[in-house]
């Protein structure tokens, strides 16, 4: 029985995943549900995902970093001139990294959103890879 479950399941997963090459929609391969979507100007990423994963985190991770260092500084300090805890270091590394991610990539979804499926600047494909999951940010 399990020899005929993992045969199943691979057969579900070669059908159903995005792993297949991508199909023609409109005349316009791409890789993204449901496979009959027109996205008119499509052009696929030139970066693999390991390359976009990559970069993103090394700036976030930069970004992260410096938070921390420069709240660890002499003269940061909070309203009553002690300098900041761990806590107070940490939860200010983490609205830093929230305000990162809302300014500057989904920034870059709201002012670009019309020209992302034909762009090849680094965050529209973010954006690209990131709407295989959820096409909405492809359309």
């Amino acid at each position: 029985t399990w020899l005929l479950y993992s045969a199943l399941a691979s057969v579900f997963i070669s059908t159903f995943t995005m792993a297949k090459s991508p199909v023609r929609a409109a005349g316009v391969p791409h890789p993204y549900w449901p496979r009959d979507l027109s996205i008119p100007g499509y052009v696929a990423n030139d970066r693999s995902m390991h390359e976009i994963l990559s970069f993103l985190f090394s700036v976030s991770g930069l970004f992260l970093l410096s938070t921390w260092v420069l709240t660890g500084r002499k003269w940061a300090r909070d309203g009553r001139g002690q300098e900041f805890g761990v806590a107070r270091r940490l939860a200010i590394c983490w609205f830093a990294v929230c305000g990162f991610i809302h300014g500057v990539i989904e920034g870059w979804f709201s002012l670009y959103y019309d020209v992302i499926p034909s762009d090849q600047s680094f965050l529209s494909q973010l954006w690209k890879e990131y709407s295989r999951g959820d096409s909405r940010y492809v359309m």
